[in-house]
C-alpha cells in the first residue's frame, strides 16, 4: 500500500500537467473584408486555413462597408474608406517573419496579378503567425496606407 501512494501521486501530477498543456489560450482573429469578389475569394482562402485550427481560434468577420465596422477600423488604424482586406491576430495585423515585418492586409501573394491592393503576405506566412504567437508585433496604428488603398474608382479590383 505504501508503495502505491507515491505512484498514485505521480499519476495525479502527470494528469494535471497534461491537462494544462491541452488548454491553450484561444487566439482572437478578426477578418475585415469588402463584400466584392476579390475580397470574398481572399476571405474564403483564409477561412479554409483558419478552420484547421478549430476551437483554438475565435474568428469574427466584419464587412468594411458596414457602418458598425467604423469604430473598429478607427481602433486598429485601418482606412475608413477603401481597402479590400485585413486580418488581425490578437489585435495586430503585423508579424515578424524571417527578420522582416509582414502585414496581413490587402490581398495575399496567392492573388498576385489582381492589379491593385497586392499585399506582401502569403497563406503559409499566416499559418506561421498562427502557430507561433510570439511572432506577432504590437499594433502600429500609424501605418501609411498606399494611395490606391483610398481609391474610390469603382473600375478597380476593389
Amino acid at each position: 500500500m505504501l508503495k502505491l501512494l507515491p505512484l498514485a501521486g505521480l499519476m495525479f501530477l502527470a494528469g494535471c500537467s497534461s491537462g494544462d498543456l491541452s488548454r491553450r489560450a484561444v487566439r482572437q482573429v478578426e477578418i475585415f473584408y469588402k463584400p466584392l469578389p476579390p475580397s470574398e475569394k481572399t476571405t474564403r482562402m483564409v477561412e479554409a486555413l483558419l478552420k484547421e485550427y478549430g476551437a483554438a481560434l475565435e474568428v469574427k468577420k466584419y464587412d468594411i462597408l458596414a457602418p458598425a465596422s467604423v469604430p473598429l477600423l478607427k481602433k486598429y488604424g485601418l482606412p475608413e474608406t477603401h481597402f479590400p482586406f485585413a486580418l488581425l491576430i490578437d489585435g495586430s495585423y503585423s508579424a515578424r517573419l524571417d527578420g522582416q515585418a509582414v502585414d496581413f492586409v490587402e490581398f495575399p501573394l496567392e492573388m498576385k496579378g489582381i492589379g491593385r491592393h497586392e499585399g506582401d503576405w502569403s497563406l503559409p506566412q499566416l499559418r506561421r503567425a498562427l502557430d507561433r504567437p510570439e511572432l506577432m508585433l504590437p499594433l502600429d496604428t500609424s501605418r501609411k496606407w498606399a494611395p490606391d488603398a483610398h481609391s474610390h474608382d469603382e473600375g478597380d479590383a476593389q
